[in-house]
C-alpha cells in the first residue's frame, strides 16, 4: 500500500500557501497602506481606520463614519492591522485543516491494516482528523495571519517620539 505521508505533506504545506494568499489585502488608497487601527488610550481603546495625522494628534474615522480625533498624549500603543473579515478566515481554516486533518488522520489510522478493520479504522481516524484539524486551522490560521502581518507602536511620550509616531502613522491615512 502505499504511503500517504509525503502526499499529506504537501497538501498542508500548499494549504497553508493558499491562506496566505486568501488573505492578501486590498489594494492601498492612494494616500497609504489602508489599515484598521486599534489605539489604546487612558480612557479604554478606540477602533477605526486613521483618517489623518496631525504633529500632536490623529483623527480616528469609526465605523458609521464617526471621526475621532485623539492626542498623542493620551495614547499608549497603536496596533494596525490589515482590513478584512476575521470570520473568513477562520471558515478558511476551518475547510483546508478540515481536509487536511482528515487525510492525514484516515491514512494513519489504516497503516497496517486490510479489509472492513483497515476501512473502520481509516473513517474513525478521518472523523477525529476532520475535527482535529479543522479546530487547529480556525484557530491557529487567524494567530499566525496577526503575527505575519499585523504592526504594534508604542508610543514614546517626548517631542521625538512625536514626530516619529507622525511620521510611522502618515503612510496609514486615508485623507
Amino acid at each position: 500500500m502505499m504511503s500517504l505521508t509525503k502526499p499529506t505533506t504537501l497538501l498542508l504545506l500548499l494549504t497553508f500557501i493558499s491562506q496566505l494568499a486568501f488573505a492578501i489585502q486590498p489594494p492601498p488608497t492612494k494616500k497609504g497602506k489602508r489599515r484598521e487601527a486599534v489605539v489604546y488610550t487612558d480612557g479604554g481603546k478606540l477602533k477605526g481606520l486613521v483618517y489623518a495625522v496631525t504633529d500632536s494628534s490623529l483623527m480616528l474615522l469609526s465605523p458609521g463614519s464617526h471621526f475621532s480625533e485623539i492626542s498623542f498624549k493620551e495614547v499608549h500603543k497603536i496596533k494596525l492591522r490589515p482590513p478584512g473579515d476575521r470570520y473568513l478566515l477562520m471558515g478558511t481554516g476551518l475547510v483546508f485543516g478540515a481536509i487536511s486533518g482528515g487525510l492525514a488522520g484516515g491514512s494513519m489510522a489504516s497503516k497496517g491494516r486490510e479489509g472492513e478493520p483497515g476501512a473502520m479504522a481509516g473513517v474513525a481516524g478521518a472523523i477525529l482528523g476532520v475535527v482535529i484539524g479543522g479546530l487547529l486551522g480556525a484557530f491557529l490560521l487567524p494567530l499566525i495571519f496577526n503575527l505575519i502581518f499585523n504592526k504594534k507602536i508604542l508610543v514614546q511620550h517626548t517631542t521625538q517620539g512625536y514626530t516619529a509616531l507622525k511620521l510611522k502613522l502618515q503612510q496609514y491615512t486615508i485623507r
